[in-house]
């Protein structure tokens, strides 16, 4: 499946903002109609359309073909069970990214969170879920993580997770996926309480094969982005097994300091705490500059006497 066309019903004017939102999703191959005057019953795909209704006329078509549509939330102009799968808030707000996804929440298909060079953060489906029951019951990992039900009986849970976590909150626990498909772990955030306050939780594992080749740093890295750009959220905590060294290590390296002891899931475990996320990915980011430096200047003077020597010989 893939969405191939959007129709928007709106009474506002294309502006340059719309306009350039109808040329980002032609350059995606996505066709996209404004105020379509001929509305043929048979020419759009359910599976493949998505609607964006600011008018009757627009949730009406919807309402009748079973279109998954979206609706401005000042609107909420159906009271019909075909509901929209989400609400916005204007026309120019709407991105590529966000309307791809809409539709994906409508099919229950799982949204790609973010991409790196090496790998990509996304939900994991029912499909996937084996997969990862798999890597779950590995030995270097059930040390530290409680001992899980069947995969009948975790398979239900999961689907159950789909729909109260990743379709509710929009975010949650993800899969880590290298780039050619293979699931090699999970990372993601949830909710807890902490010192009477809600904190996003962080909670990684990559399976052992792919350990200590930086795949958790990175995956906790884009996590980190995800917290402030989408989340607007300024703070993390993890809660890690006091004997998982190698999680440790990882937490400390990236911001996280040591707090009060707690009992977790059977294990003694220790709250590790990032306050400042943005403070920290700057700071990060900016030592990462400085090493690149570095080591690109050391490159350079390691190559520098070779090739010296080299045109001298040949001289």
């Amino acid at each position: 499946m893939e969405l191939k066309t959007i129709l928007f019903f709106s009474e506002q004017t294309v502006n340059n903002i719309i306009c350039q939102l109808l040329n980002n999703l032609e350059m995606l191959e996505i066709q996209s109609l404004w105020n379509p005057e001929s509305l043929p019953e048979t020419a759009f795909s359910p599976e493949s359309t998505l609607i964006v209704a600011e008018t009757a006329q627009g949730i009406q078509f919807a309402i009748k073909q079973r279109i998954p549509y979206i609706e401005k939330w000042e609107n909420t102009l159906s009271d019909s069970q075909w509901k929209p799968v989400c609400y916005y808030d204007r026309l120019e707000a709407l991105t590529c990214e966000y309307l791809e996804n809409q539709w994906k929440r409508a099919h229950h298909l799982p949204l790609t969170i973010c991409t790196s060079k090496r790998f990509y953060l996304q939900e994991l489906s029912l499909a996937d879920f084996p997969k990862l029951y798999a890597i779950r019951q590995k030995e270097a990992i059930t040390r530290f993580l409680p001992k899980l039900s069947s995969l009948e009986e975790e398979l239900k849970k999961h689907k159950h997770y789909i729909t109260c976590q990743y379709e509710f909150f929009d975010y949650g626990l993800w899969g880590v996926f290298k780039k050619d498909g293979t699931l090699i772990g999970q990372a993601g955030i949830q909710n807890t309480d902490y010192n009477g306050h809600t904190y996003l939780e962080l909670a990684y594992f990559i399976s052992p094969e792919y350990q200590q080749k930086g795949y958790a740093t990175e995956a906790i890295l884009a996590i980190y982005h995800f917290v402030v750009t989408h989340l607007e959220e300024n703070r993390i905590l993890a809660i890690i097994a006091k004997n998982n060294l190698a999680s440790i290590r990882t937490a400390m390296n990236l911001g996280m300091k040591p707090k009060e002891e707690v009992k977790h899931l059977g294990f003694d475990c220790h709250y590790y705490v990032l306050d400042n996320i943005k403070d920290f990915l700057s700071l990060y980011e900016s030592e990462q500059k400085r090493v690149n430096a570095a080591k690109s200047a050391l490159r350079n003077a390691i190559k520098r006497p070779v090739q010296e020597v080299y045109s001298r010989y040949r001289q």
